[in-house]
């Protein structure tokens, strides 16, 4: 303690936590965890009960117009696959696949 006062370092303070309920204010650790356990896995739910009629009211009554892509696949060689590939950059992270750049750029070696 001599050396923390000179110092001028905070002493150690325990901090009093309080939650205010509906039915009064708790201290208990327990209580409290408890009660922000209960609120984070109920929240989804709760939004969903009160938007309900939201996402259930069409926003655009008018059909999407129709959309024609056309696709066409043209020769590749294997020199074009390998180059594309090694201008990935190398990620672990992956996409729907679950196959990650770093994974395809070490294939093609």
């Amino acid at each position: 303690q001599i050396i923390n006062n000179e110092r001028n370092a905070k002493p150690n303070t325990t901090r009093e936590w309080k939650l205010q309920l509906d039915n009064g204010t708790t201290q208990d650790p327990t209580d409290i965890a408890n009660c922000f356990n209960n609120f984070f896995a109920t929240v989804a739910e709760r939004t969903l009960q009160t938007h309900h009629n939201r996402l259930n009211t069409p926003q655009n009554e008018d059909p999407l117009p129709e959309v024609n892509y056309e696709f066409q696949f043209r020769p590749v060689t294997h020199n074009d696959i390998k180059n594309a590939i090694n201008s990935l950059k190398p990620k672990t992270s992956s996409g729907i696949d679950e196959i990650s750049a770093k994974l395809t750029k070490i294939c093609v070696e």
